[in-house]
């Protein structure tokens, strides 16, 4: 499903998603890192052969700082249509 065929009601669920998972990792930045590959935000589940599941990269940022650079934009709100 695209953004433009959402509704409004639907992006504001992602959006509250969104946000409550940048609160998570930025209470608990210690516990996520960052796939170099494709710059999604992982947690420390055990991942076979420590792979990214979305890219199967395999190099990580593991620093703090871009960490919770990240977790900001995932909470930034969507854009006006």
């Amino acid at each position: 499903m695209t953004v433009s065929a959402m509704t409004k009601e639907q992006r504001e669920q992602i959006f509250q998603a969104r946000k409550q998972l940048a609160e998570l990792i930025t209470s608990h930045p210690s516990h996520f890192y960052i796939c170099e590959g494709c710059e999604s935000i992982l947690d420390f589940t055990p991942i076979p052969l420590n792979l990214c599941p979305r890219c199967g990269g395999y190099h990580f940022c593991y620093d703090r700082e871009r960490l919770l650079e990240a977790a900001a934009i995932l909470a930034a709100p969507p854009p006006e249509e």
